[in-house]
C-alpha cells in the first residue's frame, strides 16, 4: 500500500518505484521489455529523483514482513 501511494503522489507507476529503489540501493535493474511504453517508463526512472532514506527503509521494511 505505501509503495502505491508513493507512486501516486510521484505520478509514476509502482514499478517505477521498485526500479528507483533498485538503482538506490546500489542494484543495477535489468529490463527485458520489448514493449515501447514499458521502455519509456524504465528509463524515465532515470530522471526521477531519488528516493529518501526514509522511503527505502519501510520499502526495506515491507519486503521483510513478506518474506
Amino acid at each position: 500500500m505505501y509503495v502505491k501511494k508513493m507512486a501516486e503522489i510521484r505520478g509514476v507507476t509502482t514499478a517505477q518505484i521498485f526500479f528507483r529503489f533498485m538503482m538506490d540501493i546500489g542494484v543495477v535493474p535489468l529490463t527485458g521489455t520489448t514493449d515501447e511504453t514499458h521502455m519509456k517508463q524504465d528509463l524515465a526512472v532515470l530522471d526521477m529523483p531519488s528516493i529518501s532514506s526514509e522511503e527505502i527503509q519501510r520499502i526495506n521494511d515491507m519486503l521483510s514482513d513478506s518474506i
